[in-house]
């Protein structure tokens, strides 16, 4: 995976922090990684790629803006005496 490498080179270079660019992520592993960076010192800040960089245009009139990745935690909550109930609790935003 190319964010391991990006991990394993910061860690060689004494960096700490490295924003990495993409179309898009995979939201069921990218937390874990991002998790496993964070063990190892590095705080990585996952950026979407927008559309527009392919708008000459857009580009021309610095109108393209990279946006954090936001992610939401979730725990599912059952309650013991009525087993058709469900919670969903927001655990971390």
């Amino acid at each position: 995976m190319f964010v391991e490498e990006v991990i394993t080179e910061c860690r060689k270079r004494g960096a700490t922090r490295a924003d990495i660019l993409a179309f898009e992520f995979e939201m069921g592993l990218f937390p874990a990684v991002l998790d496993e960076a964070k063990g190892k010192g590095i705080d990585l800040a996952p950026k979407t790629i927008p559309p527009e960089v392919f708008d000459k245009r857009a580009v021309d009139k610095g109108q393209v803006q990279f946006y954090d990745i936001s992610f939401i935690g979730a725990a599912a909550r059952y309650d013991a005496k009525d087993k058709l109930r469900l919670a969903i609790e927001l655990t971390d935003f």
